[in-house]
């Protein structure tokens, strides 16, 4: 199998880069001893205290990790709409080039479902039009600076 990657990290904590770092080897560790089985199929799994919950979309593995309110079936529900949002994103399918090429878009994404920690937002179909929203503001925003 190919060595994990990581295309793309959002951590709300406020955690040092070796801290992150060291999250990222702990949750790709998990998802080699515990493959999610079949495209959204989710497995949780525990380290140090927190709860991780992974599944595979496409050829992606897309993990989140919490603790304390954020349990796991906040995080299945969270989990759940990344990959209904990346989906529509990415309408020819969840890849790590297809995430490359709607980068900004996924982080503004990610930024409404989770702010600060706090799980807000859970509806794929409300992130995508409150994306839409955002993303047509900087558009014009962009296009007055440009003018």
């Amino acid at each position: 199998a190919p060595p994990h990657r990581t295309v793309l990290s959002r951590f709300w904590d406020g955690s040092a880069a070796s801290e992150r770092e060291e999250w990222e080897d702990r949750m790709m560790a998990a998802s080699r001893d515990d493959e999610p089985q079949g495209d959204e199929a989710q497995v949780v799994a525990l380290a140090a205290g927190r709860t991780i919950v992974f599944s595979r979309a496409g050829d992606l593995v897309i993990y989140v990790l919490g603790s304390g309110a954020n349990d796991e079936l906040v995080l299945s529900e969270l989990l759940s709409c990344i990959v209904a949002v990346f989906r529509i994103l990415m309408p020819k399918g969840t890849t790590g080039h297809g995430l490359v090429e709607r980068y900004s878009k996924a982080c503004l994404a990610l930024d409404e479902m989770v702010t600060r920690g706090n799980v807000e937002q859970l509806d794929p179909t409300r992130v995508i039009n409150l994306l839409a929203l955002k993303w047509d503001k900087k558009v014009k925003d962009k296009d007055t600076r440009d003018s």
